[in-house]
């Protein structure tokens, strides 16, 4: 029963890493392009569960190891070069001459809210240079 478990887990797995390669558009597919980290620590866990509870001397059990330690391997390729330790495309600004800025101010306003004066309350406090509001 374990055995069964762990094979639908690795094909979750493997579905949520090839999911995305696909040239489709529609947002069931493209949401896998998001959950990277979480579909890496997914694929860990699963590879700690598979050494540990599977029989690693089969042939079955290692092409499941394999296939989840790709998986592992294809999510860390994307993750790595948003990570610290990764070297940075541009350095880091440094301290000068205040600079003008621009401050922007977005407000998520609903039609049946009549509570204007409140968000007039706010863009008074705030000052800002542009304010954009939507529903």
């Amino acid at each position: 029963m374990m055995t069964v478990v762990i094979g639908l887990l690795t094909l979750c797995c493997v579905l949520a890493c090839l999911l995305p390669t696909l040239p489709q558009q529609q947002w069931w597919v493209r949401a896998f392009d998001f959950p990277r980290l979480q579909i890496a620590v997914f694929a860990a866990a699963l590879l700690f569960a598979q050494g540990l509870l599977l029989d690693t001397q089969a042939q079955w059990v290692q092409a499941m190891l394999g296939v989840s330690a790709a998986c592992l391997a294809y999510q860390l390729w994307w993750i790595i070069p948003y990570c610290p330790l990764f070297p940075k495309e541009v350095a880091d600004a440094r301290g000068g001459p205040r600079l003008p800025t621009l401050r922007l101010m977005t407000a998520n306003v609903l039609t049946p809210n009549r509570n204007a004066d409140g968000l007039l309350a706010l863009v008074r406090a705030s000052q800002p240079d542009v304010l954009v509001t939507l529903e």
